[in-house]
């Protein structure tokens, strides 16, 4: 048997910890630069032209059934009416005064919200188009179970230990349907169904914290860090209104393109620039390795990508087009389809 004395051992996990830390430089040196884009896409579904304010009532939910959750209501439609007001599609009707003419509504009409009175509301606040949904709390479940789990020792040279910590494994399931109806013609104009389960075990935040933390007392007095009921609900009431919204209106489309690595040292100092944020000094760098033969795609492919990334999109489309003339791949031809697509050009 080999004796391996503390200061060998020391110096062992020193030299791992080395290696580990050199790799971690060298992963995160070999991935490429990425530059965020964003474009307006157009509205999935097809609106009426006429359709310029639009006045959103608070979503229908069974509050008889279990009035916890009834802050989904108004949760879902503020959702819709803050995303839809800040990418300026539509002109919002104020939430206040539809409130105050809902429940005008429903008092002469039995607590029921018609469809004619629906209709009433739109033209009383001059909109055009009513949104409206119907939310289920499909099904809550926490189920109360333990997991092995491979515990650190104290003493460096002595072999992990294995305990059984208990978690909970929680599934929750919403419902949420929303309609955009046409004031004039009392048709519906938008269909949008949403459901989503969310399930403990595949949240990765979840299984990756519970295994990151290595004090004993931390597992017990939070098993498996699950998120609450609450927030669990908030996150999938967002992404409801988000879907619906894609379907209503022109949004927002986000993604990153990366630049492409060159030895001339304009493209250096180019990269050096991007990762500094600063896209239009980048793409000033770039155009000095444009005049070389063996760069020129490169570059002229960078500048697009920054030129783009500022919203300078007729100068963005005429770089990608410099670097299919100078041997580009299909790169820079996936650009000037993106801005035929988004931008027209």
């Amino acid at each position: 048997m080999v004796h391996v004395d503390r200061n060998q051992g020391e110096f062992i996990m020193f030299l791992k910890n080395l290696i580990f830390l050199m790799l971690c430089i060298f992963f995160v040196a070999c991935q490429s630069l990425q530059v965020p884009i964003k474009h307006m896409a157009a509205a999935e579904g097809n609106v009426p032209g006429d359709v310029q304010r639009i006045a959103i009532l608070p979503y229908d939910y069974n509050e008889s059934a279990d009035p916890t959750y009834g802050y989904l209501k108004d949760s879902i439609a503020d959702k819709v009416a803050n995303e839809i007001t800040s990418y300026g599609t539509y002109s919002v009707a104020e939430r206040a005064r539809l409130n105050e003419l809902m429940q005008e509504a429903m008092a002469s009409a039995g607590a029921v919200l018609t469809p004619e009175k629906m209709n009433q509301i739109g033209k009383v606040t001059d909109s055009q188009a009513i949104v409206v949904g119907r939310i289920n709390v499909v099904s809550i479940q926490d189920q109360h179970t333990s997991r092995s789990v491979e515990v650190p020792s104290s003493d460096p040279y002595a072999p992990p230990m294995r305990r059984n910590f208990p978690y909970i494994i929680r599934s929750v399931t919403l419902n949420v349907t929303s309609e955009m109806l046409h004031v004039g013609t009392k048709q519906k104009i938008i269909t949008d169904s949403f459901r989503e389960t969310y399930n403990s075990e595949k949240d990765t935040d979840v299984i990756g914290g519970f295994f990151t933390i290595k004090d004993e007392e931390f597992y017990a007095s939070q098993p498996g860090r699950v998120p609450s009921i609450d927030d669990i609900l908030t996150r999938m009431a967002s992404a409801a209104a988000h879907q619906f919204i894609k379907k209503i209106s022109a949004h927002p489309h986000y993604f990153n393109i990366a630049l492409k690595e060159g030895s001339h040292p304009a493209i250096t100092t180019g990269m050096e620039w991007a990762s500094k944020g600063n896209y239009e000094r980048a793409a000033e760098a770039f155009k000095q390795a444009t005049n070389n033969p063996e760069s020129a795609a490169v570059a002229w492919f960078n500048i697009g990508v920054c030129y783009e990334s500022i919203g300078r999109y007729s100068e963005a489309k005429n770089a990608y087009e410099s670097s299919l003339r100078a041997g580009s791949s299909s790169e820079a031809m996936d650009g000037v389809s993106r801005l035929q697509k988004y931008q027209g050009l």
